[in-house]
């Protein structure tokens, strides 16, 4: 994946939606959708090489699952949730993006509650405490 292809493509992208979004909002978003689309699947095979590096890294150092699935999964909500309300934003729904926003920061609190009772009961036998 080269970078600079990819800034480049986007900021032509954008010059072309500004320049025509006066005049025809809908070829405008067409192209703003189609370079964004084409920008994620270009993403995809490193994303691809990370989650394998980190696959590996996890069962060499042989952390449980219970402690890792839930940081992964709130970074794939995250990901997803930010490129759903930028799409939302280009279209012009605000209020869409918000909702989605808040619906993600909802889903990332309720999947940190086992780490959080990880976390107390972690600190509750080092204290000798007893729940």
């Amino acid at each position: 994946m080269n970078i600079i292809s990819l800034v480049g493509i986007a900021i032509v992208a954008c010059i072309l939606c500004i320049t025509l979004k006066p005049y025809q909002p809908v070829f405008a978003f067409a192209i703003s959708a189609v370079a964004g689309i084409y920008i994620l699947l270009m993403a995809l095979q490193p994303v691809y090489e990370l989650i394998h590096s980190i696959n590996t890294l996890i069962n060499s150092v042989n952390i449980s699952s219970e402690i890792y699935m839930p940081v992964i999964k709130i970074v794939g909500i995250s990901l997803v949730i930010r490129i759903s309300c930028a799409i939302c934003k280009d279209a012009g729904q605000q209020a869409l993006s918000t909702k989605l926003e808040f619906i993600g920061s909802v889903a990332c609190i309720i999947l940190c509650f086992p780490l959080i009772e990880h976390l107390i009961s972690l600190v509750s036998d080092i204290l000798g405490l007893e729940l």
